[in-house]
């Protein structure tokens, strides 16, 4: 069977697999445009096509899943894409972000988490203490 899938994928495992460049430039793929399709799964490899930047280009991508613990980590991946030999590149993480979102709570959650990992660089807005009566 196929039970070794029920894990989660952490952003960081992403991030590791592709650097943090790749990663930013993923997100980015995996949240504003619906680039992927055909996502299947079959035992521990997903497989997708991912529509590249100009509309012709429809690369075809997957990633090798690998539970440790509790945690899924990117074993091996690949894509067709000029840059994607090594399988690092931003098509593959909006591939492994959109199979996140369907094989774990809702999207809307999984995305507030996602910005708030996004956004550790930027300065804490002050919070204002409330007054204790």
């Amino acid at each position: 069977g196929t039970g070794g899938m029920h894990g989660q994928l952490a952003i960081q495992q992403i991030q590791a697999r592709v650097g943090k460049s790749n990663y930013d430039k993923g997100f980015a793929y995996y949240q504003y445009q619906n680039r992927i399709s055909q996502l299947s799964q079959q035992g521990m490899t997903i497989r997708a096509r991912c529509q590249g930047s100009s509309t012709s280009d429809v690369y075809s991508l997957w990633a090798l899943l690998e539970k440790r613990l509790s945690t899924l980590h990117v074993k091996d991946s690949f894509c067709s894409c000029p840059v994607g030999s090594d399988g690092k590149c931003k098509h593959v993480v909006a591939m492994c972000l959109v199979w996140r979102d369907q094989n774990k709570g809702t999207q809307q959650y999984r995305r507030t988490r996602l910005l708030q990992l996004s956004c550790q660089q930027q300065p804490m807005k002050p919070v204002r203490a409330k007054m204790v009566s």
